[in-house]
């Protein structure tokens, strides 16, 4: 699934809004495990077409239980050179 939106930026005199694409892949899904791969792109925005941010999304049940255990983990993914990045 993609999901496409506008994020306002306020306070910012070069950016008023950052156009986001998300991205949600299932990579595995089973009856205790559900695992997502989410890759988020901003563009027009200074800086941020530098990187990409992939999110994984793990939701796992024991057998005969009511709850569940979710696991987030996030990194990034260099799309081309900076000089900021180091500092991002």
């Amino acid at each position: 699934m993609k999901m496409k939106a506008d994020f306002q930026i306020k306070n910012n005199p070069l950016v008023s809004k950052a156009p986001t694409t998300k991205t949600f892949n299932v990579s595995e899904r089973t009856d205790t495990l559900i695992k997502l791969r989410v890759l988020n792109k901003t563009t027009d925005v200074p800086y941020c077409d530098s990187f990409a941010v992939e999110e994984e999304w793990i939701i796992a049940s024991l057998p005969g239980t009511k709850c569940c255990v979710l696991r987030v983990s996030m990194g990034l993914i260099w799309l081309k050179s900076t000089w900021m990045k180091s500092m991002i």
